[in-house]
């Protein structure tokens, strides 16, 4: 035996602990080390003694009823639903706990996802119990895939993957789209990203690029990266150009910044090429706010020329006018100058005011005090008023004054009383104070020439936040003679909060007197809840007692919904009883669809699985397309998340525990070309792991485990584990393993 020069007294360092701690040395420095790692395992693995035979291993022998069983459960891809669980049902019986949990958790993958949590959970428990380090190790690489799944399907509630299902059932393209969509976005990530690819295929087979242009905008803020190409290329696919702007432009909003660019300039090259002026601008017009989402200063300025281009080739006025106005707040100041003289040149004069007043806001002084003159040139009254108002809000300062008031004037002479009472709302903000009172009165005073009471009672509400208190009494004098009952309680409605307090509670019971008198129910019930916020606490007993009387089970249920907030807890707990048994009582299954989504953020923890259950049976009940997916899109969202706050706590391990604890069973496995075959299996799936800190640690331990293995066996599970080397360290790293083992 050779041994190493050593200093008088001190002992020498075996050969075996100077290469372990190299090992150990090389491990802490990650995965860029790897070569030097098995380098130095395989030195350690030399020091172990040569492989002693071993018996062959011997497969358990099974009883025919156990291998028929078996032998079924490898036939389960042509077996239908009914018949898997017949036998899932036969293999619960098996006393023989290992060959059962074999059966069950190849069975498992071919069940519906919402059996997935019992069976996972029912084999993780019962592996315990397995002895044989071989039988160990498959159960636990046949959970795997399990485990995956459980971070996905059996995460989401049951009812969630029901209404999938009803939802993929769907025969209307759009329809099923637009459940789908609503959906995705409630679904762990690889559950949702195949919900996404369906509903993609789905959009590629719609024949109406209007639909396929709409369906791919409502999906833009759910894409992924993994479906980026794909999406791309179902935009790409819209045949109509004006369609396929409108869904490059939807989609330039989500996207990364990194394919902006060219989802603008194929916008804009679509855009360009729409047949139709009138389409054209009103394309460009609805792009233009998404200039700012191209934020490369190297591309904006060709993007903005493009745009100003396609702009120059609209031959009829107005529609250039609007498509500049719409690109001003991205022009400079001569082009700014050209998009007011556009607007100026306009004859109709409508359309000249409504464009000042979109172009307003980004107009230096000058053009602001030169736009004045236009505005007070407009003969139509209602043109001049409305151009007046939005340039008083921009004007220099030595202008505004006067321009407020000149807007005051225009607006106090307008002939129509509505149009009056909404010109002086909207400038008397901008007034100085000893005018404000002045034009609140006018205001009022200007709602009793109103004929119209649907408009009155707009007018009176929209007033009243903003009366002082003297005035609100004369509103509501007005507002009291208003003859219909509906219309009468929308003007009150906007007065009464406002009100002294004294005088505010006993309009509240007048407003009570006035939803009772209202003749249809429907209207009754929304009034109530309308005005249920308002109410002080004294009157919701008798607001109560009026949605009591209602008689038709949804009106009821809004109503009472609405209340449910400002009663106490042992009346609130009565409420929502009521509630859950009229809902039960509803005819319509969008109408009790809605109900539902209404009462669900009220009901308790415990009424989870009852929630769910009557969800699933109220949308499974509804027969039109369009009302089953717009019931999905309405209670999908409500019913996740009060399911989510609620599900319990899963004590399951994810994928890659049972992987990991399946690997550290192989190494246990004595025989060597069984350990090899177990190891490659496992290898495959421990590859997959996007976690590389975490796989990596995994490997540090494998290495330290492989490196007490005889040389033979240790190179034998080197060659099954090349997945793995490739994964964390790349191509260079399985090279340089090569060079390593290189035959000389």
């Amino acid at each position: 035996m050779t041994t190493h020069a050593t200093h008088p007294g001190s002992k020498p360092r075996p050969k075996r602990q100077e290469l372990q701690r190299i090992l150990l040395s090389a491990l802490t420095q990650g995965p860029e080390t790897i070569p030097q790692q098995i380098q130095s395992a395989l030195a350690l693995s030399k020091m172990q003694a040569t492989s002693t035979a071993t018996r062959p291993y011997i497969e358990k022998t099974l009883p025919p009823e156990s291998a028929a069983l078996v032998a079924l459960a490898n036939m389960a891809e042509v077996m239908d639903e009914s018949e898997i669980s017949k036998l899932l049902e036969a293999a619960e019986q098996i006393s023989d706990v290992e060959t059962q949990l074999q059966i069950i958790t190849r069975l498992a993958l071919r069940l519906p996802s919402q059996h997935y949590q019992p069976i996972v959970t029912h084999v993780w428990e019962f592996a315990t119990h397995v002895k044989d380090p071989v039988i160990y190790t498959r159960i636990m690489f046949q959970l795997t895939p399990l485990l995956t799944l459980m971070h996905d399907e059996p995460a989401v509630p049951p009812v969630l993957l029901e209404l999938i299902a009803l939802a993929q059932a769907i025969g209307h393209d759009a329809a099923r789209i637009r459940s789908l969509s609503t959906l995705a976005p409630l679904l762990p990530y690889t559950m949702r990203l195949r919900i996404l690819h369906r509903i993609l295929d789905d959009i590629d087979r719609l024949h109406d690029d209007q639909q396929r242009s709409h369906a791919l905008t409502n999906l833009a803020d759910h894409i992924t990266p993994d479906i980026e190409d794909r999406v791309l290329r179902s935009a790409d696919a819209i045949r109509n150009p004006a369609e396929r702007a409108r869904a490059f432009i939807g989609l330039a909003r989500y996207l990364p910044i990194t394919l902006r660019g060219d989802l603008t300039s194929k916008a804009l090259t679509s855009i360009n090429t729409i047949p139709e002026e009138q389409e054209r601008a009103e394309v460009l017009i609805g792009f233009a706010p998404y200039l700012e989402y191209v934020t490369d200063g190297e591309h904006f300025p060709l993007v903005l020329e493009r745009s100003l281009a396609i702009v120059m080739s609209i031959g009829r006025r107005h529609l250039r006018a609007q498509a500049l106005v719409a690109l001003a707040p991205h022009l400079t100041l001569d082009l700014q100058g050209e998009a007011l003289a556009a607007v100026h040149s306009l004859k109709n004069e409508h359309d000249r005011a409504m464009l000042l007043a979109q172009i307003a806001p980004t107009l230096p002084p000058n053009m602001l005090v030169a736009s004045l003159a236009v505005a007070h040139s407009m003969q139509a009254q209602d043109a001049r008023v409305h151009a007046l108002i939005a340039l008083a809000q921009y004007v220099p300062e030595n202008a505004y004054n006067q321009t407020v008031l000149d807007a005051l004037a225009a607006a106090s002479n307008l002939p129509h009383p509505y149009e009056r009472v909404v010109a002086l709302m909207s400038i008397v903000d901008s007034l100085p104070e000893h005018l404000k009172e002045q034009t609140y009165t006018q205001a009022l005073e200007t709602t009793r020439l109103i004929e119209n009471e649907p408009a009155c009672a707009r007018a009176l509400s929209a007033l009243g936040p903003h009366l002082p208190p003297h005035l609100l009494l004369r509103a509501l004098d007005i507002a009291t003679q208003l003859r219909n009952p509906p219309q009468r309680l929308i003007a009150l409605s906007g007065i009464t909060p406002y009100l002294q307090t004294p005088l505010r509670l006993k309009v509240f019971r007048a407003l009570l007197v006035t939803i009772h008198a209202v003749n249809l129910e429907y209207k009754r019930a929304r009034a109530l809840a309308d005005i249920a916020p308002l109410l002080p606490a004294e009157l919701i007993p008798p607001a109560l007692t009026i949605a009591r009387g209602i008689m038709e089970p949804f009106d009821r249920v809004i109503a009472s919904t609405a209340l449910i907030q400002y009663v106490s807890v042992e009346q609130r707990r009565k409420l929502i009883a009521e509630c859950w048994q009229l809902i039960k009582k509803i005819d319509n299954g969008y109408d009790a669809a809605s109900a539902l989504a209404a009462i669900a953020p009220l009901l308790p923890p415990s009424a989870a699985n009852d929630l769910a259950q009557a969800t699933g049976m109220m949308i499974g009940s509804i027969m039109d397309d369009y009302d089953q997916a717009s019931a999905i899109t309405l209670v999908a969202p409500i019913l996740a998340t009060h399911l989510q706050n609620n599900a319990p706590a899963s004590d399951l391990p994810d994928r890659y525990a049972a992987l990991e604890s399946g690997i550290r069973a192989t190494l246990r496995v004595s025989q060597q070309l069984l350990r090899v075959q177990l190891l490659t299996e496992g290898a495959h799936l421990w590859s997959e792991n996007s976690d590389l800190d975490r796989s990596y640690r995994f490997w540090r331990e494998v290495l330290q485990k492989l490196a007490e293995l005889p040389y033979a066996d240790m190179l034998l599970c080197l060659g099954a584990l090349v997945p793995v080397i490739h994964s964390l360290g790349g191509s260079d790293a399985v090279r340089t393993v090569v060079e390593l083992l290189d035959v000389r």
